[in-house]
């Protein structure tokens, strides 16, 4: 009989095995090497399985190269900015930028239009969203899925709230939607600061009607976001506007003879 650590050693062995032929083929051929599962079709596969083959192993290839992408994109000059050693206050001259803990001068830094605190609760919402829909679809199936306690309507708990994960290419393109929202929200209320020929400078009333212009185009193509955000400064912060000031009205020139 053969022994439960014979047969655990004869496993590892033919795992090992099969992890040197699976480097051995990607080293020989790294653009055509794919999981068995993943293959592509030859002549000797069956011809009503060629095509579903082919497309799984698309499809392999393309998530493959597309993960390599992104994992690259941190290096991209887009979202480098150069950092800045200072400048020494007796001479004025460029101060050298200091290495780091391992020696290495870094000449540049990370620019990022979004902050990791805003991430977070962009995380965070995505997951109380999701939770609030399961708990919904639950009572609809009447289901238990709720926790006991204070958060007995919710499938997460107040406390300690689920915080997701996300990955180098997926915080990009936030930073990318982020941008792309905030630079035509600008540019509209450019255009009607322009067109009026009031102001000098881009006035709240205007930026407001702009950011509600790329509202409602997103919720007319989308139906995710609302057809208008409104945003309320506090009312110290406030400042008033050019030629909105309410003038005095002047009392008829008859009212003012009768008064004196």
């Amino acid at each position: 009989m053969v022994s439960a650590m014979e047969l655990k050693a004869a496993q590892a062995k033919k795992l090992v095995q099969a992890s040197a032929r699976a480097r051995n083929a990607k080293a020989a051929d790294p653009f055509g090497y794919a999981p068995k599962k993943f293959k592509r079709a030859t002549g000797s596969t069956q011809v009503t399985k060629r095509a579903e083959r082919n497309m799984k192993h698309a499809k392999w290839r393309i998530e493959q190269d597309t993960n390599i992408a992104w994992g690259n994109a941190l290096d991209c000059p887009l979202f480098k900015k150069p950092r800045v050693g200072g400048r020494d206050p007796k001479t004025g001259k460029p101060k050298p930028i200091a290495p780091d803990q391992y020696g290495n001068v870094r000449a540049t830094r990370p620019n990022r239009a979004l902050g990791s605190h805003t991430v977070k609760a962009l995380l965070s919402g995505a997951a109380a969203a999701v939770a609030a829909q399961q708990h919904y679809d639950a009572a609809l199936l009447r289901c238990d899925v709720g926790t006991k306690g204070k958060n007995e309507a919710h499938t997460e708990t107040n406390t300690y709230p689920m915080l997701g994960t996300i990955s180098p290419g997926a915080l990009m393109l936030f930073d990318q939607a982020i941008v792309a929202f905030n630079q035509e929200a600008f540019g509209n209320a450019v255009d009607i600061k322009n067109a009026l020929e009031i102001h000098k400078k881009v006035t709240r009333r205007s930026a407001q009607a702009g950011l509600d212009i790329v509202t409602r185009k997103l919720s007319a193509s989308t139906g995710i976001v609302p057809p208008q955000i409104v945003g309320k400064l506090d009312p110290k912060m406030e400042r008033k506007e050019r030629g909105t000031r309410k003038k005095k009205k002047k009392k008829p020139v008859a009212q003012e003879e009768e008064a004196n």
